[in-house]
């Protein structure tokens, strides 16, 4: 048989002797060391909410540097230009890229297997790779940067200011 418990504070519970289940009437409460502790519905939900808000907070704030720019990431590039279907596929992407690099012998012929190596002002690397053929198109976020280019052991540098879309290109030739 159940048998009614009432304590201060608002709250109605009712034993069952069998199960020593503890059933609510109307108000919210719950077991601790201390006893019962009750509140309304109410002012659990607005618990429930505050702790989903502290909780999506630190969520957000742990994930944050997740959804940065990530300032070592590699910038976007392309290489390329060898026949004709490439030149045009990368023709047709050119001005996504600001800093548009030509690799040539100095007769003008193309080069390519090239190293290329940017760096930026203060000094660290910020992308090296091969070309694949006679141009190499970087999209570099505004600031100052040298690139350079080996071919047959001598290499070639440039210093290139970048600042929004305005398109740079750079001619190596040797």
């Amino acid at each position: 048989m159940d048998e009614p418990l009432t304590k201060p504070g608002e709250v109605v519970l009712a034993r069952s002797a069998k199960r020593r289940q503890y059933k609510v009437y109307g108000k919210f409460a719950r077991r601790s060391q201390e006893g019962f502790i009750g509140g309304s519905m109410e002012d659990n939900q607005m618990k429930q909410i505050r702790n989903l808000g502290i909780y999506g907070a630190l969520c957000l704030a742990l994930s944050a540097p997740l959804f940065a720019a990530d300032a070592t990431a590699q910038p976007n590039f392309v290489t390329g230009g060898v026949g004709d279907e490439e030149l045009a596929s990368l023709n047709a992407v050119k001005p996504q890229y600001n800093v548009r690099l030509l690799l040539t012998q100095k007769d003008g012929a193309y080069v390519a297997g090239v190293p290329v190596t940017v760096v930026d002002r203060k000094g660290t690397t910020i992308l090296e790779s091969e070309s694949k053929g006679p141009y190499f198109f970087v999209q570099l976020p505004d600031g100052n940067y040298r690139i350079s280019a080996t071919y047959e052991g001598k290499t070639l540098a440039r210093t290139v200011s970048v600042k929004g879309n305005a398109a740079r290109n750079v001619h190596f030739a040797w």
